[in-house]
């Protein structure tokens, strides 16, 4: 009986277990070009183990291939230990570093989160670990403004615009963080994971196409201002805010390509003008509620004899309506007014 002796394998930071068996599976790949399931197993996601803090990923490499000819059972181990999080004695008890599978990028970075309340991000570090004096710089900075929202919101954001004016963007940053859950209402949040390919084509297409038309018309008035002799510097840096924040929206809407993988996406519309914020949310709801209308109805649906096609086109319409309910609450919430009245 031959001995499969397990290949120890280094890993890029994986977010998670999944995202280790997942980079343990591309290295596989990489290495023997096709590989299969071991015996009994229907996917290469089931031949994993995990036994004395390791996790082990066993398959088979078929017959002729490169590096089996005559067909053999490999594995690849990982020490779990090495996914142990980042924690530096300059943490407080108000904060904590981890790793977190970001949203926006699609990436593990390291994060400073809230020890109170985890799911609450204070500042992303990125990909590359933080050193011990900046995760102390970044949780000093919160913890100086800790106590100044209770009661202070409208000050607050006073000083936040006084510090801005002043070039002090540091401050500003801890500010609008701590402050982040008085604005919430200004904070989207697009669940895009049911929605069917071609919905999510066409709701890229508007979304961007009203994104760059915000951009080029700040871009022209911010060059039309510069060119007057009087020139507002107070309107100038006004429309540079906003355009900053447009294009932070536009990035995290990402291309076509990334568009149609992700699940969902966030990003916040705090500080555009109502029309900006107008164009964005009619353009989810414009195409949603398209796509609703224009979907098999309930009759034709349950007459589709495929359970994985019914169940498909079940969840991308509910999607769709769940979406357009969304947008048009927010325009209610922000009191957008809009020229039609929507009605599905």
């Amino acid at each position: 009986m031959n001995t499969v002796v397990a290949e120890p394998v280094n890993l890029n930071d994986p977010v998670d277990i999944q995202d280790a068996k997942e980079q343990m599976i591309e290295i596989a790949v990489k290495k023997y070009k096709n590989i299969e399931p071991i015996k009994d197993k229907d996917s290469l996601e089931d031949c994993f183990t995990e036994e004395y803090g390791k996790l082990y990923f066993w398959f088979n490499v078929p017959m002729g291939t490169k590096h089996g000819t005559m067909g053999a059972t490999k594995t690849l181990t990982y020490d779990l230990k090495k996914m142990e999080e980042l924690v530096p004695a300059s943490c407080s008890v108000t904060s904590t570093v981890k790793k977190l599978h970001r949203k926006e990028t699609g990436k593990g970075e390291w994060a400073l989160v809230s020890s109170k309340n985890p799911s609450k991000i204070l500042k992303w570090f990125g990909t590359v670990k933080p050193s011990e004096s900046e995760i102390e710089k970044e949780d000093n900075r919160v913890k100086m403004f800790k106590n100044l929202t209770k009661g202070y919101t409208m000050n607050l954001e006073n000083l936040k615009n006084e510090l801005e004016v002043l070039g002090h963007t540091d401050l500003c940053n801890a500010i609008e963080t701590i402050t982040s859950e008085n604005n919430s209402k200004y904070n989207i949040m697009l669940d895009i994971k049911d929605l069917g390919s071609t919905c999510k084509v066409h709701l890229y297409a508007k979304i961007s196409k009203n994104i760059n038309i915000i951009i080029r018309n700040l871009k022209s008035y911010i060059e039309d201002e510069n060119k007057e002799d009087d020139k507002d510097l107070k309107k100038i840096k006004k429309y540079e805010k906003e355009l900053k924040i447009i294009e932070d929206i536009d990035r995290k809407i990402g291309n076509s390509r990334t568009f149609n993988k992700i699940d969902k996406i966030e990003f916040s519309i705090k500080g555009l003008e109502d029309y900006a914020i107008k164009n964005i949310l009619t353009s989810i709801a414009d195409v949603c509620m398209n796509e609703y209308k224009n979907s098999k109805s309930d009759n034709e649906i349950d007459d589709i004899s495929s359970k994985e096609v019914k169940k498909v086109i079940k969840d991308g319409k509910n999607s769709a309506k769940k979406l357009y309910d969304y947008a048009i609450k927010k325009m209610k919430e922000l009191n957008i007014k809009v020229s039609q009245i929507y009605d599905i």
